[in-house]
């Protein structure tokens, strides 16, 4: 793995990279999470973005429609994010890859360098 990813959080392998989830695979509810993911590639570059499930999509929009929060709960946005159907590292494995080899990682996520 990396050296410029931290030992906290969950970290695998992909084709073409590396994975790093500071916070961790989502436990309770796989299917109604959203978690931060980081990946670079075997040529160095690092991208990140957040994955969603639909799910909690939806359940983001019924906490702000009580709070009040984006119009009621009317909408939600988050800058270059992802949408999946599961949390679980198989569902992330194959979405990453599949980004990786179409060459869209790049519009899915966003890059970044170290500080």
């Amino acid at each position: 793995m990396s050296e410029s990813f931290p030992e906290t959080g969950d970290r695998f392998s992909v084709s073409g990279g590396q994975v790093w989830l500071p916070s961790g695979f989502p436990e309770s509810r796989p299917e109604d999470e959203n978690v931060d993911v980081h990946v670079q590639l075997d040529s160095g570059k690092k991208y990140i973005t957040t994955f969603y499930t639909p799910r909690n999509i939806t359940h983001q929009l019924e906490k702000f429609r009580e709070s009040g929060e984006c119009a009621n709960g009317l909408y939600t946005f988050d800058t270059k994010w992802i949408v999946i159907r599961s949390l679980g590292k198989d569902a992330l494995t194959i979405a990453i890859e599949d980004l990786i080899e179409s060459e869209q990682i790049a519009h899915a996520m966003e890059q970044y360098e170290d500080d």
